[in-house]
């Protein structure tokens, strides 16, 4: 979770510098995972560390160390930042998602 937490802040600090926080879409994006029955999946349910399942997809609660926007454009950087760490740090698949507001 750390892991994804810096490569978030990261790719907020990244966006930020380039874009600003406002402007465009307004949306959510998440990470989140099919892989409910996996053990790590499992666990990190049972810790409080994600939630769900929702229409199959687990959402993982990565710790958001990060300004907050409405962007979608900004929401959905972050969050493929997290997913691909948490991808390569958990060893499963995490995919960013995102729906307009």
């Amino acid at each position: 979770m750390a892991t994804a937490a810096t490569a978030a802040e990261m790719a907020a600090k990244a966006f930020a510098a380039n874009h600003g926080l406002g402007g465009g879409y307004c949306g959510y994006a998440n990470a989140v995972t099919y892989d409910v029955t996996n053990p790590i999946v499992q666990y990190l349910l049972s810790t409080g560390q994600a939630a769900g399942p929702y229409d199959g997809a687990v959402l993982i609660q990565f710790p958001k160390n990060f300004p907050s926007s409405q962007s979608m454009d900004y929401n959905e950087a972050v969050c493929e930042a997290a997913a691909k760490a948490l991808t390569s740090s958990l060893g499963i698949s995490v995919f960013m998602e995102s729906r307009p507001d």
